[in-house]
């Protein structure tokens, strides 16, 4: 069993640093200004199945393409999400929420936010956009909202 345990652990290791060597990873500065061809990342993970995509490379993507400043980690618990995050722009806090849609309580309520347009938090309700398994919330009084909501889609 011991032996087992070992060949699992180092094949995981193995592969773990055979990743790692390749150095390739996603940064803000391989996103495509407006007008050129998406980057690899948006082929791959745009859109629809981007449950396998980190919060952070939604993040970098929103400040490089809105000019927007990262504010703070948003606590998770109260929209039953994974992670949060948030942004300001134009004066106004932004948040963001990543779902694990392989996760049966996260999945029913992203599909609650995703059927009705709204979350609440603490009592007070809050408009939210989906993307993929991402959920923006609080952008609808926003001044750049029509901004965000094409960075947010595009994403």
């Amino acid at each position: 069993m011991k032996k087992q345990l070992f060949t699992l652990f180092a094949g995981t290791m193995l592969c773990l640093l055979a990743a790692c060597a390749t150095g390739h990873r996603h940064t803000s500065s391989q996103y495509a200004p407006d007008g050129k061809e998406p980057s690899l990342f948006q082929k791959m993970f745009g859109g629809h199945d981007n449950n396998q995509v980190p919060i952070e490379e939604l993040i970098r993507y929103i400040i490089v393409k809105t000019g927007a400043t990262p504010l703070c980690d948003m606590e998770p618990g109260p929209v039953h999400a994974e992670r949060g995050f948030s942004v300001m722009l134009a004066g106004r806090q932004v948040a963001f929420y990543k779902y694990n849609l392989d996760r049966k309580k996260m999945r029913k309520k992203h599909e609650y936010i995703k059927d009705n347009g709204f979350v609440y938090i603490v009592g007070r309700k809050y408009t939210a956009e989906v993307n993929g398994s991402f959920v923006m919330i609080d952008h609808d009084k926003n001044a750049q909202k029509d901004l965000l909501l094409k960075v947010f889609r595009e994403f």
